[in-house]
């Protein structure tokens, strides 16, 4: 089952099970965290799970400014940008005070324009730094912007921004000892802008356990979607290719789990195309339950217009399950993967998912076949191998020389 933790999604319950990996091979890791933002006991239950694994989590005494606001006014985004320097400010006065209280061998750290000055202090302190992550401007530009039309803003404030943005990640790059990336992608963007030598840049994809997700032989040809509710993820596009198809398949249902900015917006789309009987929004569900839902659907879809290099978990955790895999064709997924375990299409339209959608209702042997190379395909991202991965290449590195995989290879 997915980690149970509160407010803990996808790519956070992976970089927990990274840390669990590494507390069963003796290395003891030291967690910074900014500021819990969820109720009292959802933090005690938190920081009983992290001390009952062996993790230490210290606490950046300030809440991480939320970039992702729906405010777009100038009053908004100057609050934004102040907060963010704030962040900066106090993050990098409790890292000095973390140094010096820890002392250790090297740190593997979130590529993030809120940790702006982290690898500057991190390497000033003689400490090897990883950093991991998507590029920021390649694809952390689209949060700020929201995904709306450009026309919204004009064309030279969209340039200056990705100047500016591109500056500081270049400032930040440079101070990395190295990058892991997790799609050719991504590192092709590294080497190609001439940040940092191939050599320099670690290319591990993300990992799933496959042996503790559910597989079911018999799902309802339903279809699902679940992930966070944003403009860019092109749930309206999936709303409006179901709507196409239903007077065709009336029996099949499509599930929405997820919550986000633009949930009540797609609710009315749901209701303008008079879906209400055929579409269910579940809203947020936690991680722990997630799994248990697998049962009700065997078709995944994940329409994202654009794509920014990494490989979403989702797609991960759905091959592991064996599930029907649909996505747009966009980087990082597209480059990883070959069309035997995922039907791709075109990213932003309608016709082409609608389409997908009705060969993948109709055609069962496809489905099995599908569903039969997701599952043989999950074992190359397996945890046990991915974890293993990793550490070995801190290790070689002698970024990490405690870890009892060492050891034991020595022997």
């Amino acid at each position: 089952m997915p980690v149970p933790l509160p407010n803990v999604g996808g790519l956070e319950s992976h970089y927990f099970e990274i840390l669990n990996f590494f507390v069963k091979n003796d290395v003891n890791p030291i967690v910074l965290s900014s500021k819990f933002c969820g109720s009292q006991s959802e933090k005690e239950n938190f920081d009983k799970e992290m001390a009952r694994r062996g993790i230490i989590i210290e606490r950046i005494p300030k809440v991480a400014p939320y970039l992702f606001s729906q405010r777009t006014s100038t009053s908004a985004c100057l609050r934004l940008i102040i907060d963010i320097a704030l962040f900066w400010i106090v993050s990098a006065i409790f890292l000095v005070k973390v140094l010096k209280k820890y002392r250790p061998e090297s740190c593997l750290m979130r590529h993030s324009m809120l940790l702006f000055t982290f690898p500057f202090l991190l390497r000033l302190n003689k400490l090897d730094v990883i950093g991991d992550g998507d590029l920021i401007s390649t694809g952390g530009l689209h949060f700020f912007f929201r995904y709306r039309s450009l026309s919204d803003y004009s064309a030279s404030s969209f340039k200056l921004a990705n100047i500016l943005v591109w500056w500081l990640e270049k400032r930040m790059l440079t101070f990395y000892t190295y990058f892991r990336t997790a799609s050719p992608f991504l590192q092709r963007e590294l080497v190609s802008k001439r940040v940092m030598p191939l050599n320099k840049v670690i290319m591990v994809p993300p990992a799933v356990d496959c042996s503790s997700v559910p597989k079911f032989e018999k799902c309802p040809s339903d279809i699902a979607y679940f992930g966070l509710l944003e403009r860019f993820e092109g749930v309206d596009i999936l709303i409006k290719a179901f709507a196409a198809i239903r007077d065709y398949y009336p029996n099949i249902h499509l599930y929405i789990f997820g919550y986000g900015p633009i949930f009540t917006e797609l609710f009315q789309l749901v209701e303008s195309l008079d879906l209400t009987e055929s579409v269910t929004m579940l809203g947020k569900v936690p991680r722990e339950r997630l799994y248990s839902s697998f049962n009700q659907f065997s078709i995944l879809v994940f329409p994202r217009i654009r794509g920014y290099g990494h490989i979403p978990m989702k797609i991960l955790e759905s091959l592991a399950a064996g599930k029907v895999i649909i996505s747009t064709k966009i980087s990082g997924i597209y480059d990883v993967f070959d069309g035997k375990e995922i039907v791709f299409v075109e990213p932003n339209s309608v016709n082409s998912l609608a389409e997908c959608l009705r060969n993948v209702i109709h055609y069962e042997c496809l489905r099995q076949n599908l569903s039969k190379n997701a599952l043989a395909r999950s074992r190359e991202f397996d945890s046990h191998i991915i974890y293993r991965k990793i550490l070995r290449l801190l290790v070689e590195r002698k970024m990490c020389t405690r870890a009892r995989i060492l050891r034991k290879e020595k022997k």
